[in-house]
């Protein structure tokens, strides 16, 4: 058997860690349904073996893995409910082609949400990336350990990190040819401030996209790579999250379908907490 890791994030500082396992694949036709709960774990053949073990094989079971990772999503329950994390293996099998045939949860996490986000996954990514010419097997069969965590925010204690008072919030459409009208960027301003209370001591920027009736269709999504911009965009979605939908034009809605949001703590309020941190440390 074969074994690889590949970590890929998903969601609001979500990482997931997807590990593919190459097990048996039946080159023979498809068992009858009373046989196909037992067939995953039919033992490896040699000439199967030898086929997941060529380069070209083992370089489609990492387009395999990356292929999940980008339509692998936290879910949006479990953000709500706090984060959390959890486990699973799923066991599903492709054609050639990368039809999936097949899914089966073969070690749940314990938290439905998890188990279903994971098997989910799997559906969502169907097809998968076709096999290269010199995999020769009719059909493959593989197990994808699949792990959920969500990074929480650490709160700090006041007197060691002051808040600022005030929070600069820019939006803008994703796509730069698009353009937000005066009435639409306020309307998402005052919204997210309603919202998000919290003032912010850096800058972050995240991801928003919206459903025509003002819902979130998905949780936000960081635009940073700083450790700080990842855990206040998780904060940030769950806050937006449990607010009421925005109350936006739908006129407009192809500008504000999908934008960017920045929140930036106020010139003065940044003068504010590093005059106090220098204070401090005297």
């Amino acid at each position: 058997m074969l074994f690889w890791n590949y970590w890929a994030r998903s969601g609001p500082a979500t990482m997931i860690a997807l590990c593919l396992l190459a097990t048996a694949a039946n080159a023979q036709t498809i068992p009858s349904a009373a046989k196909e709960l037992d067939d995953f774990d039919a033992p490896s053949t040699k000439e199967q073996e030898r086929v997941h073990k060529l380069p070209e094989v083992k370089k489609w079971h990492a387009e395999i893995s990356t292929h999940i990772a980008r339509v692998a999503k936290y879910p949006l329950s479990q953000i709500l409910a706090g984060g959390g994390k959890g486990k699973t293996l799923v066991d599903f099998r492709i054609t050639r082609d990368g039809s999936v045939l097949r899914t089966r949860l073969r070690e749940p996490s314990g938290n439905p949400a998890f188990d279903e986000a994971a098997v989910r996954a799997i559906r969502a990514a169907d097809p998968f990336p076709a096999a290269p010419p010199a995999f020769t097997l009719r059909e493959a069969d593989f197990t994808a350990p699949i792990a959920f965590e969500v990074a929480m925010p650490v709160i700090r204690p006041a007197e060691t990190q002051p808040p600022p008072a005030v929070t600069i919030i820019e939006v803008k459409a994703a796509a730069a040819e698009k353009t937000l009208s005066p009435s639409v960027e306020k309307s998402l301003t005052a919204h997210i401030n309603q919202c998000v209370l919290a003032p912010t001591r850096e800058s972050y920027s995240f991801r928003l996209k919206l459903e025509r009736d003002g819902s979130i269709s998905e949780p936000p999504t960081s635009e940073d790579k700083s450790g700080y911009g990842r855990t206040a965009t998780t904060s940030t979605a769950s806050e937006l999250m449990k607010c009421k939908p925005f109350s936006l034009n739908a006129e407009f809605y192809d500008a504000w379908r999908d934008i960017i949001v920045t929140r930036s703590p106020a010139p003065s309020a940044i003068h504010s907490a590093t005059t106090q941190k220098k204070a401090t440390k005297q």
